[in-house]
């Protein structure tokens, strides 16, 4: 009695296999299919039963209990459903115990979630008949003895790189999105104009089979990318509505579909269920004990309640327990949490939580462990961000988001996010005009700090000199000398050499005032890169050997250290000593995935390959070097670019070898990054050789030509450059 489905099934085909698989083997005989609503639980049913249909000579029966919430009824459809006539003073389950006791079939219960409380009568069935096999469908497990659960997961996504590929049908959410398209637009195509607006929808709707088929109808009112804006803007539960009129009442909409799940939970559940929604990528046990719970809540208890009706999932591979939810499941969340009155008091709590998290941790930021904290708030980040957001809408307390900011400082420069550092001080800033000097004062100090190595020397000053004279205002030594410091940094990257020494010196005076060693460590290494970068090799080396001394246990300090050592190592030839501390170097920066700190020592390496005549290595090392760079920080996308000019042997080579010169001092004039005095006698072997090879006018034509070239496309050239000249 299977219905018949009217629309084609989607994917699934591995799963179809092991359900088909388990129900074979004669220790299965209850099995129960559970997952969120939308999840296609029982089309999956459905579509496995139909595959075994021969297998059981007594048929396969599909018994629908969505209709019934009371539990009393559910022997009673059974029967009917099954044909079994009434007989009088015989109860419905001792008609249905007689009735299967000899048959051998497949019994499909869809929709049990309901009715769990009736869960004992599939065990009187099966212990009645030996053979017959029951699939249940359910938001939640039986929990009874025997059975065998298996869970339904969304549909196949792509990532995120692939989001422009028409190849994207290979994923079961994409091809169920095409096909439904089709039947309300016919001509409906995948094509690389609409792929990354379909891969988008398809995500946002978690690769859920019903909300993609509703999305899919609303092609009909919407284009593609207008329906992703929709569903990003508005909202799945407001865009996807009104599809079918053949679908139960709860399949209308996405919205009476989780309703119907967070109807069947407990009054204290349905409480904990949307004060969940304010997290934002995840969450831990105790971070929801702390944000969500009331005194007399067993939060505990209710996490056990929510993951076996499948509102809520565990979250695997994470460093300690962790916990989700499906996007569109947030968003009915937030509803109703907003609906109750409560949305504001959990997101005050939600901001206090994460905050006091960044602040009473910032010290593991730059001791030991700190690429390890870092990863640990890499998977927060999505609350900390959310916190961050909230603090600009809200006016209870205009310094949480520059305190979450500044305590997130050191976590966005070890991550490299220092372009969204910017932005968040930029706007945070510009939105707490009121808040206290010292507050303000931190926070522009350490923007400039992000806008300094970020390349973007004019804002990095601006804030900097601000955030100075506060400093001296207040009187705050500690302070003062960072900003003297970060200043200074400015300076050298701009070749001011003479403006950065006394700035570099004070600051290097007032942390050795206070016995901040590690900052005194800091100070070291600006020193050394300042004289280093001037010429002054022998000077630097004494600077950058007393920082390696005082950096502690902390790595990133030990790592630029020996990174600075390695550079005047070479610099004076010792290429085997440079290339021991540079390699020591690499494996610390490996471990945090920093991508242009890694660049940066392979570009020292590659020098030190191209000086000791190893081409071949030279040019993997500047090309895997070039790579890495992120193309906003291009302070050392020109280095790069020298380099590889350096490389050219012939008259072909030359002139890719001038356009990149031509480009180099396009880069360096753009960012205000002059050549170091340091790289003057290299850079001018690789013009001298140029020269030669082209002539002053073949030069000169080839450099212009490299001028006008994009960063894009000197990146491009280089690269092709290195790669040709590889092989």
């Amino acid at each position: 009695n299977l219905p018949t489905r009217l629309s084609s099934f989607i994917g699934r085909e591995t799963e179809q296999q092991e359900i088909a698989e388990l129900l074979r083997r004669p220790d299965v005989r209850l099995l129960t299919l559970t997952g969120p609503g939308g999840t296609g639980k029982t089309s999956l049913a459905m579509r496995v039963a139909a595959s075994l249909v021969h297998e059981y000579p007594d048929g396969v029966w599909f018994v629908d209990l969505a209709p019934i919430s009371n539990a009393d009824l559910v022997a009673t459809t059974i029967t009917r459903v099954l044909g079994i006539p009434e007989r009088a003073r015989v109860t419905t389950v001792t008609l249905l115990q007689e009735w299967l006791r000899p048959k051998h079939l497949l019994l499909v219960l869809d929709n049990f979630e309901q009715v769990l409380d009736v869960a004992p009568l599939v065990s009187d069935l099966l212990m009645a008949a030996p053979h017959v096999h029951v699939v249940v469908t359910s938001r939640a497990a039986l929990q009874l003895q025997g059975e065998y659960e298996y869970p339904i997961i969304p549909l196949s996504l792509p990532a995120s790189d692939q989001a422009g590929n028409i190849d994207l049908v290979a994923y079961d959410a994409v091809a169920l999105f095409v096909e439904r398209a089709q039947a309300v637009l016919p001509n409906f195509t995948l094509t690389p104009a609409n792929a990354s607006a379909v891969a988008a929808i398809c995500a946002r709707l978690d690769g859920l089979p019903l909300a993609i088929e509703l999305a899919a109808a609303r092609l009909k009112l919407f284009p593609v990318a207008v329906l992703r804006d929709r569903l990003m803007d508005s909202g799945a539960l407001s865009t996807l509505a009104n599809r079918g009129r053949d679908l139960p009442d709860r399949q209308q909409t996405i919205r009476a579909m989780i309703a119907w799940s967070y109807d069947l939970l407990s009054p204290a559940n349905q409480i904990l269920f949307t004060r969940l929604g304010v997290f934002v990528g995840g969450w831990t046990l105790a971070a929801a004990e702390q944000i969500c719970a009331e005194p007399d809540m067993d939060v505990v208890e209710g996490f056990a309640a929510l993951v076996e009706h499948n509102m809520i999932r565990v979250l695997t591979g994470a460093s300690e327990g962790r916990f989700t939810m499906l996007e569109m499941l947030r968003e009915y969340a937030l509803e109703r949490v907003s609906s109750l009155g409560d949305l504001a008091e959990v997101r005050a709590r939600h901001a206090s939580y994460y905050l006091e998290l960044v602040e009473s941790n910032a010290l593991k930021l730059v001791g030991p462990d700190q690429f390890m904290w870092a990863d640990y708030l890499e998977q927060e980040y999505s609350n900390l961000r959310a916190v961050l957001t909230w603090s600009l809408t809200t006016q209870h307390d205009q310094e949480i988001g520059l305190r979450m900011a500044i305590g997130l400082a050191q976590f966005w420069h070890l991550q490299d996010h220092l372009s969204e550092a910017i932005t968040w001080f930029e706007r945070l800033l510009n939105q707490s005009q009121e808040t206290r000097l010292a507050v303000r004062g931190l926070a522009m100090m350490l923007a400039g700090s992000a806008a300094e190595n970020y390349t973007a020397f004019d804002r990095a000053i601006a804030w900097l000199e601000q955030a100075l004279a506060i400093f001296r205002e207040i009187g705050n030594p500690s302070e003062i000398a960072q900003t003297l410091m970060y200043l200074g940094r400015c300076k050298v990257w701009q070749a001011a050499y003479d403006e950065a020494q006394p700035l570099l010196t004070e600051a290097l005076t007032l942390f050795q005032a206070q016995g901040n060693t590690l900052m005194e460590m800091w100070a070291l290494q600006s020193l050394g890169d300042r004289t280093f970068n001037s010429g002054q090799v022998m000077v630097a080396r004494a600077y950058f050997q007393q920082a390696l001394e005082r950096c502690g246990t902390n790595p990133f300090g030990r790592a630029w250290a020996l990174t600075n050592l390695g550079r005047v190592a070479h610099a004076l030839g010792e290429h085997d000593l440079a290339k021991q501390q540079l390699i020591e170097a690499l494996a610390i920066f490996r471990r945090t995935k920093h991508r242009g700190d890694i660049g940066h020592v392979l570009l020292d390496l590659a020098r030190i390959a191209q000086a000791q005549g190893d081409s071949d290595e030279a040019y993997r090392l500047y090309m895997e070097s070039l790579q890495l760079f992120p193309t906003a920080r291009m302070q050392r996308v020109p280095e790069c670019l020298e380099g590889i000019a350096g490389l050219a042997k012939d008259t072909w080579q030359s002139v890719c070898a001038v356009h990149l010169l031509g480009a180099s001092s396009t880069i360096r004039e753009s960012v205000g990054v002059p050549l170091p005095l340091v790289q003057l006698p290299s850079y001018e072997r690789a013009v001298a050789t140029a020269r030669d090879q082209l002539g002053d006018a073949g030069y000169e034509a080839a450099f212009a030509a490299g001028q006008a070239l994009t960063l894009e496309q000197a990146v491009a050239e280089a690269l092709a450059f290195t790669a040709s000249a590889a092989t």
